[in-house]
């Protein structure tokens, strides 16, 4: 993490003071949907608070979730929240995003709430002209997001897919736990319900794997193409000696 002084037209800025750690959708209709995590320092504790922006028109303007437009740079205090998350909550930084056809957004993540015992998945999202948390998972292993450099740690940052189904609108979170083996786990949820049911793919550790999917052929012919290859990683940017490992797709049918 480096902070930084942003120039006068740059959309988002920390002030000199933090850094904004975003991620961005582009829906087929070309709506712009943006989030983001403040970090106050180089330690990853000190991640707080999820902010969102939405633009229109190709990132000329920029508004909040409930219409109202936002006078450039976005800052800490004038910034629109999904969601406020205190530092020292186990909130990771950059993870994913997506939108259903109506342009609600939807923010995968995880952190430890007040009433977690400790880092559970959450869905971010809007309807109805709120914003609500959705917990994912119901983990019961702890562990520590704190320190500076990368950080090796027992999950995998979650991705995010909508899909329409057979009619029947929902989404999907595509994750890595050590707590439920270390493979790929899939999430899933009907959009109306939003009660989820996990499932594992594959039975192997995949190490420190995190998730990549074929994005064009989800978006094109809604077919699920994983990526998969057991990774390691070292926290503070340490390498980890592993002999070469083999390279697979696994091909799922998200119904």
């Amino acid at each position: 993490c480096r902070r930084r002084r942003a120039h006068r037209d740059d959309g988002i800025d920390g002030g000199g003071e933090r850094n904004a750690y975003w991620q961005m959708y582009a829906s087929p209709k070309g709506v712009i949907h943006l989030s983001w995590v403040w970090r106050e320092s180089p330690d990853a504790a000190s991640n707080h608070d999820i902010a969102y922006a939405v633009s229109h028109d190709g990132g000329t303007t920029w508004q909040r979730a409930e219409g109202m437009r936002y006078e450039l740079p976005i800052r800490h205090a004038t910034a629109g929240y999904a969601i406020r998350i205190p530092e020292k909550s186990d909130l990771i930084n950059q993870t994913s995003m997506t939108a259903d056809s109506e342009e609600h957004p939807y923010i995968a993540t995880y952190f430890q709430a007040t009433t977690d015992t400790c880092p559970q998945f959450y869905v971010i999202h809007h309807l109805n002209g709120t914003w609500k948390a959705s917990r994912v998972s119901n983990r019961k292993a702890d562990f520590d997001l704190g320190g500076t450099g990368t950080r090796s740690l027992p999950v995998s940052r979650p991705q995010i897919l909508y899909g329409e189904g057979k009619g029947n609108p929902r989404l999907f979170v595509l994750y890595r736990d050590d707590e439920e083996g270390g493979g790929v786990r899939l999430a899933t949820s009907v959009i109306d319900r939003m009660q989820w049911s996990a499932t594992n793919l594959t039975t192997a550790s995949l190490g420190r794997w995190e998730p990549t999917y074929d994005t064009e052929l989800w978006r094109t012919e809604g077919v699920l193409h994983i990526f998969l290859q057991r990774t390691g990683q070292g926290s503070g940017e340490q390498a980890v000696t592993m002999a070469p490992q083999r390279i697979a797709v696994l091909e799922v049918s998200p119904n």
